[in-house]
């Protein structure tokens, strides 16, 4: 699925999704305002995936963790070695939406 599909896609399943209280993980094609808003309009949670390309959406919410009380942020973080590369995944969640 093409970008422009999955953008399309993906506020009709959401409109269709009984997401209260669930916690919905979209990749980083998905990673957009409107949607998180529908997810969180519906009493839902989400857990996005954000890349570089987005620069000031990811200076945001760099500024958002930046700011924060340690005690607001959860994270986590796994190392994988194979396929000749090492892959490193980090998580940080936040309560806090604005």
């Amino acid at each position: 699925m093409n970008k422009s599909n999955a953008l399309t896609v993906i506020p009709k399943i959401l409109d269709w999704l009984d997401s209260k209280g669930s916690i919905l993980s979209i990749d980083a094609m998905g990673c957009q305002n409107k949607i998180a808003d529908k997810i969180m309009g519906k009493g839902g949670h989400y857990l996005f995936s954000l890349k570089a390309n987005q620069k000031n959406l990811l200076d945001d919410v760099t500024r958002h963790f930046e700011k924060a009380p340690l005690e607001k942020i959860k994270y986590c973080s796994n190392y994988d070695k194979g396929h000749a590369r090492i892959e490193v995944r980090k998580c940080s969640v936040s309560q806090d939406s604005k």
